[in-house]
């Protein structure tokens, strides 16, 4: 065997063998892309192409039921039936000739330095009426004036009468003070009646009598003034 062939043989066993020679490239294995490694049944189909910067528009499911809100303040007020609250009726009224401003004969010894309201209460027949309610109220010079005095036999002023000290000095005022009358179950038996009060010693006591009845009466009771001891009516 020549020498060639001896080399041709050696080659040959190499091969075989699975020997790299030196100086020749190894073959790689063949290897699958990851593409081809995906199953194609793990891969989601789509059923459409979305189009890039349109979002897609969603159905709002159908709605089972009506809602239903409440009703308003005005279809309240629309359905409503108000039946209104009768008023206690006005059975006394003021009397004609008051109110009035007189000075102060109530309080004699105060001369100027005082302010007040007086009258008397009528029933029917003119008949003086004891056991009434006066309610003052209002503000004067800014401060509040409640109070309340029973009817009653006055000296200066006679039965059914009632007296009110409201300051030490002549006030104007116009409409800040008011009178009601009441029974004494408290039904009131007058509106508010507006006072006008004055600012000087001739009208320092304001005079408002009421009587029960008609709105007007013709007949006029002022207080009557007792003289001094000794001296004529």
């Amino acid at each position: 065997m020549t020498r060639l062939h001896l080399l041709s043989s050696f080659v040959l066993i190499l091969i075989l063998a699975g020997c790299s020679i030196p100086g020749l490239p190894i073959p790689s294995p063949t290897q699958a892309s990851p593409t081809e490694m995906i199953s194609p049944s793990l891969v989601p189909q789509l059923t459409h192409t979305p189009t890039l910067g349109v979002t897609p528009s969603v159905e709002a499911p159908a709605p089972t039921e009506t809602t239903v809100f409440p009703p308003t303040a005005t279809e309240i007020l629309a359905t409503a039936t108000i039946t209104p609250t009768p008023l206690p009726p006005v059975t006394f009224f003021i009397q004609t000739g008051t109110p009035i401003g007189v000075a102060n004969f109530l309080a004699p010894e105060s001369g100027c330095n005082w302010m007040g309201i007086a009258g008397q209460v009528f029933g029917l027949d003119s008949v003086p009426e004891d056991g009434m309610v006066i309610h003052l109220q209002g503000v004067i010079e800014g401060r509040v004036v409640d109070e309340m005095a029973v009817t009653q036999g006055i000296p200066a002023l006679g039965p059914g009468g009632y007296q009110f000290t409201i300051a030490d000095h002549p006030i104007e005022t116009d409409g800040s003070l008011w009178l009601q009358v009441f029974d004494q179950a408290g039904v009131p038996k007058t509106g508010k009646i507006l006072l006008k009060t004055y600012a000087d010693c001739e009208h320092n006591l304001i005079l408002v009598n009421f009587a029960e009845g008609l709105p007007i009466t013709n007949e006029v009771r002022l207080p009557l003034i007792l003289r001094e001891a000794g001296g004529a009516p």
